[in-house]
Protein backbone atom coordinates (compact mmCIF):
# COMPACT_ATOMS: atom_id res chain seq x y z
CA UNK A 1 0.00 0.00 0.00
CA UNK A 2 2.68 2.37 1.22
CA UNK A 3 4.73 1.90 -2.35
CA UNK A 4 0.97 2.52 -4.38
CA UNK A 5 0.85 5.45 -2.75
CA UNK A 6 4.45 6.38 -3.12
CA UNK A 7 4.20 5.98 -6.87
CA UNK A 8 1.68 7.82 -7.28
CA UNK A 9 2.29 10.77 -5.41
CA UNK A 10 5.72 10.17 -7.54
CA UNK A 11 3.33 10.54 -10.65
CA UNK A 12 1.87 13.33 -9.46
CA UNK A 13 4.90 15.37 -8.95
CA UNK A 14 6.36 14.49 -12.49
CA UNK A 15 3.38 15.84 -13.97
CA UNK A 16 3.55 18.83 -12.14
CA UNK A 17 7.23 19.46 -13.23
CA UNK A 18 6.21 18.85 -16.99
CA UNK A 19 3.22 21.35 -16.95
CA UNK A 20 5.18 24.16 -15.72
CA UNK A 21 7.42 23.56 -18.33
CA UNK A 22 4.72 23.39 -20.68
CA UNK A 23 3.22 26.49 -19.00
CA UNK A 24 6.75 28.57 -18.99
CA UNK A 25 7.64 27.27 -22.88
CA UNK A 26 4.06 28.76 -23.83
CA UNK A 27 4.19 31.94 -22.16
CA UNK A 28 8.11 32.39 -23.39
CA UNK A 29 7.16 31.76 -27.48
CA UNK A 30 4.44 34.43 -27.10
CA UNK A 31 5.32 37.53 -29.89
CA UNK A 32 6.20 40.62 -28.03
CA UNK A 33 8.48 42.26 -25.24
CA UNK A 34 6.95 42.48 -21.74
CA UNK A 35 9.19 45.41 -20.65
CA UNK A 36 8.20 46.85 -24.09
CA UNK A 37 4.34 46.58 -23.28
CA UNK A 38 5.03 48.10 -20.38
CA UNK A 39 7.04 51.10 -20.90
CA UNK A 40 5.44 51.66 -24.20
CA UNK A 41 7.20 51.69 -27.37
CA UNK A 42 8.75 55.38 -27.06
CA UNK A 43 10.85 54.19 -23.58
CA UNK A 44 14.36 54.83 -23.90
CA UNK A 45 16.97 52.11 -24.37
CA UNK A 46 18.66 52.52 -21.01
CA UNK A 47 15.45 51.97 -19.33
CA UNK A 48 14.16 49.47 -21.10
CA UNK A 49 17.82 47.29 -20.69
CA UNK A 50 17.09 48.85 -16.62
CA UNK A 51 13.81 46.83 -16.94
CA UNK A 52 14.48 43.85 -18.68
CA UNK A 53 17.16 43.17 -16.47
CA UNK A 54 15.43 44.20 -12.92
CA UNK A 55 12.61 41.06 -14.66
CA UNK A 56 14.94 38.71 -15.68
CA UNK A 57 14.44 38.87 -19.10
CA UNK A 58 18.32 39.32 -19.75
CA UNK A 59 19.03 35.84 -18.20
CA UNK A 60 18.96 32.58 -20.03
CA UNK A 61 15.66 30.42 -20.89
CA UNK A 62 16.93 28.10 -18.53
CA UNK A 63 18.24 30.22 -15.59
CA UNK A 64 14.54 32.01 -15.74
CA UNK A 65 12.72 28.54 -15.96
CA UNK A 66 14.55 27.33 -12.80
CA UNK A 67 14.30 30.16 -10.56
CA UNK A 68 10.74 30.18 -11.54
CA UNK A 69 9.93 27.07 -10.01
CA UNK A 70 12.48 27.03 -7.24
CA UNK A 71 10.30 30.17 -6.21
CA UNK A 72 6.84 28.28 -6.69
CA UNK A 73 8.07 25.45 -4.49
CA UNK A 74 9.04 27.62 -1.72
CA UNK A 75 6.26 29.88 -2.27
CA UNK A 76 6.84 32.53 -3.80
CA UNK A 77 5.17 33.53 -6.63
CA UNK A 78 6.88 36.02 -7.89
CA UNK A 79 5.59 39.80 -8.23
CA UNK A 80 3.27 41.88 -10.57
CA UNK A 81 4.71 44.20 -12.59
CA UNK A 82 0.89 45.60 -13.06
CA UNK A 83 0.17 45.60 -9.60
CA UNK A 84 3.23 46.00 -8.22
CA UNK A 85 1.85 43.55 -5.65
CA UNK A 86 3.26 40.07 -4.98
CA UNK A 87 1.17 37.35 -6.89
CA UNK A 88 0.58 35.27 -3.47
CA UNK A 89 -0.82 38.25 -2.27
CA UNK A 90 -3.22 38.91 -5.48
CA UNK A 91 -4.39 35.41 -5.22
CA UNK A 92 -5.36 35.35 -1.92
CA UNK A 93 -7.13 38.60 -2.62
CA UNK A 94 -8.81 36.73 -6.01
CA UNK A 95 -9.74 34.00 -4.18
CA UNK A 96 -12.78 35.25 -1.70
CA UNK A 97 -14.67 35.21 -4.98
CA UNK A 98 -13.61 32.44 -7.05
CA UNK A 99 -13.98 30.09 -4.23
CA UNK A 100 -17.22 30.82 -3.11
CA UNK A 101 -18.33 30.79 -6.77
CA UNK A 102 -16.96 27.36 -7.31
CA UNK A 103 -18.46 25.87 -4.79
CA UNK A 104 -21.89 27.41 -4.99
CA UNK A 105 -21.86 25.98 -8.66
CA UNK A 106 -21.09 22.26 -7.49
CA UNK A 107 -23.78 22.79 -5.13
CA UNK A 108 -26.02 23.69 -7.17
CA UNK A 109 -24.46 21.29 -10.13
CA UNK A 110 -24.28 18.22 -7.62
CA UNK A 111 -27.77 18.94 -6.31
CA UNK A 112 -29.90 19.49 -9.92
CA UNK A 113 -27.76 16.71 -11.65
CA UNK A 114 -28.52 14.05 -8.95
CA UNK A 115 -31.98 15.23 -8.55
CA UNK A 116 -32.91 14.99 -12.16
CA UNK A 117 -30.65 12.17 -12.76
CA UNK A 118 -32.47 9.70 -10.46
CA UNK A 119 -35.91 11.28 -11.49
CA UNK A 120 -35.37 10.13 -14.98
CA UNK A 121 -34.11 6.78 -14.32
CA UNK A 122 -36.57 5.87 -12.21
CA UNK A 123 -39.05 6.71 -15.35
CA UNK A 124 -36.84 5.36 -17.67
CA UNK A 125 -38.10 5.28 -21.48
CA UNK A 126 -41.04 8.07 -20.41
CA UNK A 127 -42.10 10.85 -22.22
CA UNK A 128 -40.40 12.70 -19.27
CA UNK A 129 -37.16 10.74 -18.75
CA UNK A 130 -36.67 11.50 -23.06
CA UNK A 131 -37.70 15.43 -22.48
CA UNK A 132 -34.97 15.43 -19.61
CA UNK A 133 -32.33 13.75 -21.38
CA UNK A 134 -33.04 16.16 -24.47
CA UNK A 135 -32.29 18.97 -22.08
CA UNK A 136 -29.45 17.63 -20.68
CA UNK A 137 -28.03 17.11 -24.42
CA UNK A 138 -28.51 20.72 -24.92
CA UNK A 139 -26.97 21.66 -21.39
CA UNK A 140 -23.74 19.97 -22.40
CA UNK A 141 -23.63 21.54 -25.90
CA UNK A 142 -24.37 24.74 -25.57
CA UNK A 143 -21.66 27.01 -23.69
CA UNK A 144 -21.97 28.43 -20.50
CA UNK A 145 -21.12 32.10 -21.52
CA UNK A 146 -24.30 31.57 -23.88
CA UNK A 147 -26.16 30.85 -20.63
CA UNK A 148 -24.94 33.49 -19.04
CA UNK A 149 -25.91 35.42 -21.65
CA UNK A 150 -29.75 34.33 -21.44
CA UNK A 151 -29.67 34.70 -17.61
CA UNK A 152 -28.66 38.40 -17.55
CA UNK A 153 -30.99 39.70 -19.78
CA UNK A 154 -33.75 37.71 -18.61
CA UNK A 155 -33.35 38.17 -14.61
CA UNK A 156 -31.37 41.27 -14.63
CA UNK A 157 -32.21 42.87 -18.11
CA UNK A 158 -36.05 42.43 -18.13
CA UNK A 159 -36.92 41.15 -14.65
CA UNK A 160 -34.50 43.53 -12.51
CA UNK A 161 -34.03 40.31 -10.27
CA UNK A 162 -29.91 39.77 -10.06
CA UNK A 163 -27.58 42.85 -10.83
CA UNK A 164 -26.06 42.24 -14.52
CA UNK A 165 -22.53 42.28 -12.87
CA UNK A 166 -19.79 43.18 -10.80
CA UNK A 167 -19.31 42.46 -7.00
CA UNK A 168 -20.04 44.72 -4.34
CA UNK A 169 -17.15 42.82 -2.05
CA UNK A 170 -18.37 40.97 1.44
CA UNK A 171 -17.81 43.75 3.66
CA UNK A 172 -21.32 45.22 2.11
CA UNK A 173 -23.50 42.19 3.34
CA UNK A 174 -23.74 38.56 2.58
CA UNK A 175 -27.03 38.64 0.48
CA UNK A 176 -25.97 41.80 -2.04
CA UNK A 177 -22.38 39.16 -2.14
CA UNK A 178 -24.30 36.28 -2.45
CA UNK A 179 -26.96 38.34 -4.99
CA UNK A 180 -24.03 39.19 -7.65
CA UNK A 181 -23.08 35.23 -7.37
CA UNK A 182 -26.47 33.72 -8.34
CA UNK A 183 -25.89 34.02 -12.16
CA UNK A 184 -22.46 33.35 -12.58
CA UNK A 185 -23.27 30.46 -10.48
CA UNK A 186 -26.05 29.32 -12.57
CA UNK A 187 -24.46 29.72 -15.86
CA UNK A 188 -21.17 27.96 -14.59
CA UNK A 189 -23.24 25.10 -13.31
CA UNK A 190 -25.56 24.49 -16.01
CA UNK A 191 -23.29 21.98 -17.90
CA UNK A 192 -21.93 20.52 -15.50
CA UNK A 193 -25.16 19.41 -14.10
CA UNK A 194 -26.36 17.90 -17.48
CA UNK A 195 -23.40 15.24 -17.42
CA UNK A 196 -24.01 14.73 -13.97
CA UNK A 197 -27.66 13.82 -14.19
CA UNK A 198 -26.95 11.70 -17.53
CA UNK A 199 -24.17 9.93 -15.87
CA UNK A 200 -26.25 9.57 -12.43
CA UNK A 201 -29.32 8.28 -14.75
CA UNK A 202 -27.00 5.98 -16.63
CA UNK A 203 -25.42 4.63 -13.51
CA UNK A 204 -28.53 3.59 -11.70
CA UNK A 205 -30.38 2.04 -14.21
CA UNK A 206 -27.55 -0.28 -14.34
CA UNK A 207 -27.64 -0.88 -10.93
CA UNK A 208 -31.32 -1.25 -10.79
CA UNK A 209 -30.72 -4.54 -12.69
CA UNK A 210 -28.48 -6.10 -10.77
CA UNK A 211 -29.23 -9.62 -9.24
CA UNK A 212 -28.95 -7.89 -5.36
CA UNK A 213 -32.22 -5.62 -6.12
CA UNK A 214 -33.99 -8.94 -7.45
CA UNK A 215 -32.80 -10.63 -4.07
CA UNK A 216 -33.90 -7.53 -1.89
CA UNK A 217 -37.27 -7.49 -3.08
CA UNK A 218 -37.46 -11.05 -2.91
CA UNK A 219 -36.55 -10.38 0.87
CA UNK A 220 -39.21 -8.25 1.08
CA UNK A 221 -38.26 -4.80 0.90
CA UNK A 222 -40.17 -2.49 -1.12
CA UNK A 223 -39.10 -1.17 -4.21
CA UNK A 224 -38.76 2.92 -2.54
CA UNK A 225 -36.81 0.87 -0.11
CA UNK A 226 -34.52 -1.14 -2.41
CA UNK A 227 -33.34 1.87 -4.56
CA UNK A 228 -32.72 3.37 -1.19
CA UNK A 229 -30.79 0.88 0.57
CA UNK A 230 -28.78 -0.58 -2.32
CA UNK A 231 -29.51 0.69 -5.63
CA UNK A 232 -28.35 4.74 -5.33
CA UNK A 233 -25.48 3.50 -2.59
CA UNK A 234 -24.06 1.88 -5.36
CA UNK A 235 -24.58 3.89 -8.36
CA UNK A 236 -22.86 6.59 -6.39
CA UNK A 237 -19.62 4.83 -6.81
CA UNK A 238 -18.75 6.46 -10.43
CA UNK A 239 -20.82 9.65 -9.83
CA UNK A 240 -18.03 10.62 -6.36
CA UNK A 241 -15.61 10.52 -9.07
CA UNK A 242 -17.31 12.99 -11.55
CA UNK A 243 -18.07 14.85 -8.64
CA UNK A 244 -14.31 15.45 -7.26
CA UNK A 245 -13.58 16.21 -10.61
CA UNK A 246 -16.03 18.91 -11.26
CA UNK A 247 -14.64 21.11 -8.48
CA UNK A 248 -11.69 21.27 -10.86
CA UNK A 249 -13.51 21.98 -13.93
CA UNK A 250 -15.61 24.56 -12.24
CA UNK A 251 -12.31 26.48 -10.92
CA UNK A 252 -11.08 26.55 -14.87
CA UNK A 253 -14.60 27.66 -16.48
CA UNK A 254 -14.73 30.39 -14.25
CA UNK A 255 -12.69 32.15 -16.53
CA UNK A 256 -15.18 33.67 -19.04
CA UNK A 257 -17.85 33.45 -16.26
CA UNK A 258 -16.05 35.70 -14.11
CA UNK A 259 -15.37 38.40 -17.41
CA UNK A 260 -18.51 37.60 -18.65
CA UNK A 261 -20.07 39.15 -15.28
CA UNK A 262 -17.01 41.54 -14.17
CA UNK A 263 -16.21 39.21 -11.10
CA UNK A 264 -12.94 40.22 -9.47
CA UNK A 265 -11.67 36.64 -9.35
CA UNK A 266 -8.83 34.40 -10.79
CA UNK A 267 -10.17 34.02 -14.02
CA UNK A 268 -10.62 37.81 -14.62
CA UNK A 269 -7.29 38.36 -13.16
CA UNK A 270 -5.26 35.73 -15.87
CA UNK A 271 -7.40 37.22 -18.74
CA UNK A 272 -6.10 40.79 -17.47
CA UNK A 273 -2.62 39.82 -16.78
CA UNK A 274 -2.73 37.97 -20.47
CA UNK A 275 -3.81 41.87 -22.08
CA UNK A 276 -0.98 43.22 -20.06
CA UNK A 277 1.91 40.63 -20.78
CA UNK A 278 2.55 40.11 -17.29
CA UNK A 279 4.27 36.74 -17.70
CA UNK A 280 4.37 35.89 -13.76
CA UNK A 281 1.30 36.38 -13.05
CA UNK A 282 -0.15 34.06 -15.85
CA UNK A 283 2.61 31.55 -15.00
CA UNK A 284 2.05 30.92 -11.55
CA UNK A 285 -1.81 30.76 -11.32
CA UNK A 286 -2.38 28.88 -14.48
CA UNK A 287 0.33 26.48 -12.39
CA UNK A 288 -1.88 26.94 -9.70
CA UNK A 289 -4.77 25.74 -11.18
CA UNK A 290 -3.11 23.19 -12.89
CA UNK A 291 -1.74 22.16 -10.08
CA UNK A 292 -5.16 21.95 -7.95
CA UNK A 293 -6.71 19.67 -10.79
CA UNK A 294 -4.05 17.01 -9.89
CA UNK A 295 -4.16 17.21 -6.71
CA UNK A 296 -8.05 16.80 -6.70
CA UNK A 297 -6.72 13.58 -9.16
CA UNK A 298 -4.12 12.53 -7.00
CA UNK A 299 -6.71 12.41 -3.56
CA UNK A 300 -9.29 10.64 -5.83
CA UNK A 301 -6.94 7.94 -6.62
CA UNK A 302 -5.76 7.35 -3.13
CA UNK A 303 -9.44 7.37 -2.03
CA UNK A 304 -10.28 4.87 -4.01
CA UNK A 305 -6.79 2.71 -3.35
CA UNK A 306 -7.71 3.00 0.14
CA UNK A 307 -11.64 1.91 -0.31
CA UNK A 308 -10.92 -1.02 -2.96
CA UNK A 309 -8.82 -3.87 -2.18
CA UNK A 310 -9.26 -4.39 -5.38
CA UNK A 311 -6.92 -1.99 -6.62
CA UNK A 312 -4.20 -2.55 -4.12
CA UNK A 313 -4.00 -6.24 -5.88
CA UNK A 314 -4.20 -5.16 -9.18
CA UNK A 315 -1.08 -2.69 -8.70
Amino acid sequence: MAQQVARRIGGFLAALLLASLVIFTAVEVLPGDSAQMILGTEARPDTLAALRHEMGLDQPVTQRYADWVAGFVQGDLGTSRTYSLSVSTLVAERLVVSVPLALAALAFAVGTGLSLGIFAALRRNSLIDHALMGLTQIGIAVPNFWFAMVLVLVFAVNLRIFPAGGFPGWAQGGFAAMSSLVLPTVALALPQAAILARIVRASLIETLHEDYMRTARAKGLSHGQAIRRHALRNAMIPVLTIMGLQLAFLLAGAIIIENVFALPGLGRLIFQAIQQRDRVVVMSIVLLLVGTIMLINLALELIYLAVDPRLRKRN
